[in-house]
């Protein structure tokens, strides 16, 4: 009973901070809104890119749709980010999140199942709350862990992880950047996991390296690793070669998956993001090899297009690709694969 009540008098001792900090956060939520608002007046005034730029009732609809959406999401990190921060606590600035809404179709004829159709929504939502804890954000995707990076969203599935990811990263020191997540697999039963998480940035002139190693557990894969290398070596300030190099271990199946791709892109249009793969107006093609220990088991020849259809968030990919299977003879599988994106990554970064 004792217990008890300290518990009731320090609850109502802190309850006037904490919702003189939610008024104190709603209140300049709506002052970044409407200073937001007026900065998206100023950008609809100013050419915008892609197929689909003119103004007329759908465009003014999708830009009211965009800038709408992100305002409201960001309004409500910004003020969960800062509900229970106390007075004598400064504040850090909540950095805008980035969010991406996609959908791809695939077709595939020659396979052992004959003319295959899929069609699988994708999105990734990445939040940052660095006053609930420094370095903090909070994830909501649909990439599986421990994915190689040339499995196409399809192969990948449209299973929902959400988690909270801490960052340790110093990039005055030599040390590598340090990630530790909690999350879970929304599947049924709900599949939680721990993943820790090793990178390093490595430059040297128009060669460089990112060096990745990753260990999870879960019930599904149990305590498993996943080693990968990308080497990035820059032909011209638009024209890009990649090589991965990627292995994984699950205790689960007891055997190592690994891929090697080596990939050029043409870089026609990044809009400012120095290379981001995700907002950028590319051409690429990527010839990529998969298998299992010492046993070769696909091929692919992978060639992408992505063009911004309307300004430079609104995005089209055309993949057509060959594949090569142990499973199927080595007979070509023809895939075609198209997607459509659309990028919530604030209302000032965007260029209209």
């Amino acid at each position: 009973m004792k217990n008890l009540l300290i518990c009731l008098i320090l609850l109502l001792l802190y309850q006037p901070i904490a919702y003189g900090n939610w008024f104190q956060g709603l209140k300049e939520t709506i002052d970044q809104n409407a200073e937001a608002q007026k900065e998206i007046e100023r950008k609809r005034q100013q050419s915008g890119r892609g197929v689909v730029v003119n103004d007329n009732y759908a465009t003014n609809w999708l830009d009211s749709f965009h800038d709408s959406l992100f305002i409201t999401v960001q309004g409500q990190i910004t003020r969960a980010d800062t509900l229970f921060v106390r007075k004598q606590q400064s504040v850090i600035e909540t950095p805008h999140s980035n969010f991406e809404l996609a959908i791809y179709t695939e077709a595939q004829q020659g396979s052992s199942n004959g003319l295959e159709f899929a069609i699988d929504p994708k999105f990734d939502i990445d939040l940052a709350i660095p006053n609930l804890e420094q370095s903090l954000k909070l994830y909501v995707n649909t990439s599986p862990i421990g994915s190689l990076p040339g499995i196409d969203p399809i192969e990948e599935g449209n299973q929902l992880h959400v988690g909270i990811k801490s960052v340790v990263e110093r990039p005055e020191s030599w040390l590598p950047r340090l990630s530790t997540s909690i999350g879970v697999d929304w599947n049924w039963p709900p599949d939680p996991y721990v993943e820790v998480g090793i990178k390093k940035y490595m430059n040297f002139g128009s060669l460089r390296f990112y060096p990745n190693q990753t260990f999870w557990l879960n019930t599904t894969d149990r305590l498993s690793e996943k080693s990968t290398l990308r080497t990035d070596y820059w032909l011209s300030p638009k024209m890009l070669t990649t090589v991965w190099s990627s292995i994984k271990y699950t205790q689960d199946n007891g055997y190592f998956n690994w891929e090697q791709s080596e990939s050029i892109i043409y870089c026609l249009d990044s809009y400012g993001l120095n290379m981001d793969t995700d907002k950028m107006h590319y051409c690429s093609l990527k010839f990529s090899m998969f298998g299992n220990n010492t046993v070769m088991k696909e091929y692919r020849l992978t060639t992408e297009y992505k063009f911004p259809i309307y300004k430079d968030w609104i995005f089209l990919e055309i993949i057509p690709e060959l594949k090569f299977e142990k499973d199927n003879n080595w007979k070509s599988v023809r895939v075609l694969r198209v997607g459509i994106s659309a990028l919530f990554w604030g209302v000032y970064n965007r260029q209209r």
